[in-house]
């Protein structure tokens, strides 16, 4: 209820108390001319010698109704038709009271109604828009892999250090090294440890900047606790040809070289 309302009903409860005086009043005025009539009559009975009970009873009336009349002098002033009108105006605003407060209290179950269904629309928009975000991030993932593989294998594919130093092809050397390198913006890096693995660190020169692709081979694989049996022997064919001295080498790997490269390349298949 506003202010303006609460005015209103105030100036109606007024209205119903003067009208409520002015009832009593009316009511106060009619037993004060029954009483009068009534004192009347007795009087007349008295003077009639109707004996002292009758001249009793004229004076009890006549008292009763000078106390009427102190009564009904107490409600002067007061017209009985606007106080009648007043308590209509005041039923009248009440009434128009309780239905706006009703009106109010709808209005605002429809607002709360309204409140749950843009709730729920906003939070299929939010599911909609996660989902495709999802979607989206899956690509961009794959794409990211893709070009991984394709800019780190070309760097192993195309490495001198790998056909001038190893005894391994290209592929059999990114089997075991591979798990080092990894494409970050833009450019192939290599890791002292496999990516991922707790204390990895960057290879990086002395200004920051990540090591070549194959002086940073070179560093990982030398560290290599077999890489002896991996480099290409340094001697000059002579007597024996190349060939001999590679199947010497290849012999002389041993299991554990060849676990390695079988395991490596099992990674590259998954």
């Amino acid at each position: 209820m506003d202010e303006e309302e609460m005015k209103a009903a105030e100036e109606a409860a007024k209205k119903e108390a003067e009208a409520a005086a002015a009832a009593e009043a009316e009511e106060a005025a009619r037993k004060a001319a029954e009483e009068e009539a009534e004192a009347e009559a007795a009087r007349k009975a008295a003077e009639a010698g109707n004996g002292d009970d009758s001249a009793a009873a004229l004076v009890a009336a006549q008292e009763e109704l000078a106390a009427l009349k102190e009564q009904l002098a107490s409600f002067s002033g007061i017209d009985p038709a606007k106080a009648k009108k007043a308590l209509e105006d005041l039923n009248a605003a009440n009434k128009k009271a309780r239905e706006t407060e009703k009106a109010e209290a709808e209005r605002k179950g429809e607002v709360e109604r309204l409140k749950a269904m843009m709730a729920e629309d906003n939070q299929k928009v939010v599911d909609e828009l996660n989902t495709q975000i999802g979607d989206l991030k899956g690509k961009l993932d794959g794409a990211v892999k893709t070009i991984q593989e394709m800019t780190v294998g070309a760097q192993f594919s195309s490495s001198k250090f790998i056909d001038e130093q190893l005894i391994l092809t290209p592929s059999k050397t990114r089997a075991l090294y591979g798990s080092h390198f990894s494409f970050e913006d833009g450019t192939v890096v290599a890791y002292d440890k496999p990516v991922g693995s707790d204390g990895a660190t960057k290879l990086v020169d002395r200004q920051g900047k990540p090591l070549a692709f194959d002086v940073a081979l070179e560093k990982i694989v030398s560290a290599d606790s077999e890489f002896d049996r991996l480099k290409k022997s340094s001697l000059k064919a002579g007597a024996h040809s190349k060939t001999e001295d590679k199947t010497v080498k290849e012999k002389s790997e041993g299991v554990s070289s060849l676990d390695k490269i079988r395991q490596g390349l099992a990674n590259l298949s998954k």
